[in-house]
């Protein structure tokens, strides 16, 4: 494939787990805690990893060279408005008015996942600076990002499985690995490196995660 492109799949693959894989734990009956505990130290982890797998990634496939620097308060800010507060918000009602959030629960396994499918629908019509890119390009480009979301699911649940952890925690390390924040890896690609081709993977491999994870 393009070496754009294949700059574009090490941007993906290196970016942690969003929100999207916690809400995904709870509706499959994970793991939340430890879902929520690896999203928020996998984004902090990346602060480092990312503009490393970057940079590395523009010599091998460009021969290239740009340094990013991810927003460090930025993103511990990102981390614990989108992560860590809700959670916490959440346990309070849990323990304070338990009968009201029993009375919840029930509404928002159907709403949380349907705004979810409306964002990840939409991703595919809206614009995220990706301009030029074509049906054929979309095309070419899905194989390689659902084989890295399969992938990335089966070996988390086969390391989880080696340290024989308890089967729920399998699958929701599984869920963790598998399913990338491509919100992040977008604004990386189109926003920090400029590149529109780059930014293309992540959109492709936005659009049909939810479903596969």
């Amino acid at each position: 494939i393009d070496p754009l492109f294949k700059v574009g799949l090490m941007i993906i693959a290196a970016c942690p787990g969003g929100a999207t894989s916690n809400l995904i734990t709870y509706l499959l009956r994970g793991n939340v805690a430890l879902s929520i505990s690896m999203t928020a130290l996998n984004s902090l982890i990346t602060l480092i990893t990312i503009p490393l797998v970057v940079h590395l990634s523009l010599i091998a496939f460009v021969q290239e060279d740009a340094a990013i620097r991810l927003n460090v308060p930025e993103t511990i800010l990102k981390v614990f408005l989108i992560t860590i507060l809700p959670a916490f918000l959440g346990t309070r009602i849990r323990k304070n008015y338990a009968e009201f959030a029993l009375k919840l629960e029930g509404p928002l396994r159907v709403i949380l996942p349907l705004l979810i499918l409306l964002v990840y629908a939409g991703v595919i019509f809206i614009d995220k600076g990706t301009g030029a890119a074509t049906r054929s390009d979309f095309i070419r480009i899905f194989p390689y990002t659902l084989m890295l979301n399969v992938l990335a699911m089966v070996s988390g649940f086969l390391v989880a499985r080696v340290l024989r952890l308890h089967v729920i925690n399998q699958f929701t390390i599984s869920i963790e690995v598998g399913l990338q924040n491509s919100a992040l890896a977008i604004f990386v690609a189109a926003t920090l490196l400029k590149s529109n081709d780059m930014a293309l993977v992540p959109v492709v491999y936005g659009s049909f995660t939810f479903f596969s994870t």
